[in-house]
């Protein structure tokens, strides 16, 4: 009987692999389930429910390695004349059990890698993004375009970009509606958790991957009209906005999306966005949901997949180990 160490990591991600599938074919019930909700409750519970397999996967793992514990997770089962619940039995001799951690491990690490090397090659776009724009006096960055766009960009340190053409577009009370929404963005950090999300759902299967994301940049760009609609107190101006600069063709930045890029306010689902706003607009509610009952069900969700995905660690290290 053996604890895990840092070898384990590739059974980690086979049970976080796990996890993650099946929680990709039960999304779209998720999806419709939290369909009343606030966008920004909306946006949260699709960011927690994404990490939930990978969390739960190691919280499984350490688990199964304390027999003091594990008794309420993984079922009793015998081992000569003693029914016990305990940590795996591994033996050290197994090939396909050292391969697995082997090639497991090595995924993890390559992705990583992979990982920090995407960062680092968008900060240094983004620096010379900002290298090429000017600093305004409100607050935001001009970048020289004839495209009208507003989007923020940056990870931890967010910033705002406003296109010349877009200042030369709208007037004053227009622009500080646009400025209010995009500030929204860097307040929330919408950069980072759409990052975030993209590689927790790494592996999931490609429509429901883009799915999540798609609903999840939807949700957003919802949560920050609402901001700008409460800081104007007119939702009605906000979605007016929302219609002039959609009727603009405008293409999307040069610089690209690499995780660092924000999608302008006047991209997304439009009518979408000014359904919501017209339902403010009318004094409707949006069918909120207490927090805690959010919490509570996040709560189960884990707890279930905890004991589902300790029983399952517990028996493929033993099956590896005797093969």
């Amino acid at each position: 009987m053996t604890e895990f160490s840092f070898e384990f990591l590739g059974l980690w991600l086979l049970i976080a692999l796990l996890g993650g599938y099946v929680n990709a074919l039960l999304y779209p019930l998720l999806s419709r389930g939290i369909s009343p909700l606030q966008p920004a409750f909306r946006c949260a519970v699709r960011l927690a429910y994404a990490g939930s397999a990978p969390i739960a996967a190691l919280l499984s793992l350490i688990l199964i390695t304390q027999p003091s514990v594990s008794n309420f997770f993984v079922p009793s089962h015998c081992h000569g004349n003693q029914c016990v619940a305990h940590a795996p039995m591994v033996s050290t001799d197994s090939a396909l059990l050292i391969g697995m951690v082997t090639i497991g491990s090595l995924a993890a690490i390559f992705a990583l890698l992979v990982l920090l090397w995407a960062l680092r090659r968008a900060h240094r776009r983004l620096c010379v993004l900002l290298h090429i724009t000017r600093d305004a006096t409100h607050g935001y960055r001009v970048i020289e375009s004839n495209n009208a766009f507003a989007c923020c960009v940056g990870l931890l340190r967010p910033q705002v970009l406003v296109s010349s053409a877009l200042l030369e577009t709208l007037n004053e009370q227009e622009l500080e509606i646009v400025l209010n929404h995009e500030r929204a963005h860097v307040a929330r950090f919408d950069n980072l958790r759409a990052l975030i999300l993209r590689w927790l759902t790494l592996l999931w299967p490609t429509s429901q991957r883009q799915r999540i994301a798609n609903e999840s940049r939807a949700d957003a760009e919802q949560a920050c009209d609402l901001t700008a609609a409460r800081a104007s107190k007119k939702p009605a101006r906000v979605a007016a906005v929302i219609e002039k600069l959609s009727k603009l063709t405008a293409a999307k930045p040069a610089y690209g999306s690499n995780g660092l890029t924000g999608v302008g306010f006047h991209h997304g689902d439009n009518s979408e966005r000014l359904a919501v706003l017209e339902q403010v607009g009318a004094g409707g509610t949006m069918g909120y949901i207490p927090l805690l009952k959010i919490s509570a069900s996040l709560a189960l969700l884990w707890c279930a997949q905890i004991m589902l995905l300790s029983t399952f660690a517990h028996k493929l290290v033993e099956w590896l180990a005797q093969i």
